[in-house]
């Protein structure tokens, strides 16, 4: 069976990620989520510890209600490469942040 789940976490720069995930592996998939936030200088959190910067916007999509100003080219470009891995991950659906570039 596949199980819909929403992993929360920060990435570099203490920016805010919810993930949506589908999979029939709970404990492969938290451990592969685990690994690309501490290898990229993130960090998964627990339930609620970065929801609470988003709104749910019908009932599928998330909205960031607070924001985190990415001031630097280079923070940037790093930030992107690491939602662009998380993206990539077979049983990750969505990707939401709460970045907003300011350079």
């Amino acid at each position: 069976s596949l199980d819909e789940l929403l992993y929360e976490g920060y990435g570099p720069g203490g920016v805010g990620i919810l993930l949506v995930v589908v999979t029939d592996n709970k404990m492969r998939t938290a451990s592969e989520v685990r690994s690309l936030f501490d290898k990229h200088g993130g960090s998964l959190g627990g339930p609620g510890s970065v929801a609470f910067m988003f709104t749910r916007q019908d009932g599928v999509q998330y909205e960031p209600t607070i924001t985190i100003p990415v001031t630097e080219a280079q923070a940037w470009d790093k930030l992107e490469a690491f939602l662009t891995l998380l993206e990539d991950h077979d049983d990750v659906e969505e990707v939401y942040h709460n970045a907003v570039q300011a350079f």
